[in-house]
């Protein structure tokens, strides 16, 4: 999950990336800017959560469908043509 380093006293966020980048962007912050100490106002590590599976779009399935539906478009258009041969040995 993606998550990201806000420094409430500075008002500055780093941008999101893994935990533990966001845990390194927090330690240099302290060193560089607040002496190693945490800020008195405070500081974060937050995470936003990915779109649930269930609320993502398959394309692999949606492009299958469509495949198989012009399938059976093209079979539907072409079958006339076909059906006299078939059998006729």
């Amino acid at each position: 999950m993606p998550h990201r380093y806000r420094c409430n006293q500075c008002r500055t966020t780093w941008p999101e990336g893994p935990r533990g980048q966001a845990e390194g962007d927090r330690d240099r912050h302290r060193r560089r800017t607040h002496d190693g100490g945490a800020p008195d106002a405070g500081d974060a590590i937050d995470w936003r959560p990915v779109t649930p599976p269930s609320e993502r779009v398959n394309w692999g399935a949606v492009i299958k469908f469509v495949a198989f539906f012009a399938l059976l478009v093209i079979a539907n258009k072409l079958w006339p043509y076909i059906a006299p041969h078939v059998g006729s040995r």
